[in-house]
């Protein structure tokens, strides 16, 4: 039961950080087509916020799904 436990825990984990990787791309794709149409680099701060906050999930899922338990 514990196991199933950790299981589901760690693919919540997985699935909340694809969730939050997906939702920063969303706003750069957003931010940039903003810009392109207005020329105004306000828009691109969300495209920079996504840029180095993104990364972050990105650098961490690697490490989710290494680290999942099977068996």
């Amino acid at each position: 039961m514990h196991l199933n436990s950790q299981f589901l825990s760690k693919s919540e984990d997985i699935i909340r950080n694809s969730n939050k990787t997906h939702r920063a791309v969303l706003e750069m794709q957003s931010s940039v087509r903003g810009y392109l149409l207005t020329s105004d680099t306000a828009f691109l701060q969300p495209y920079y916020n996504g840029l180095y906050g993104g990364s972050a999930y990105r650098r961490a899922t690697p490490n989710l799904v290494t680290s999942f338990p099977v068996g």
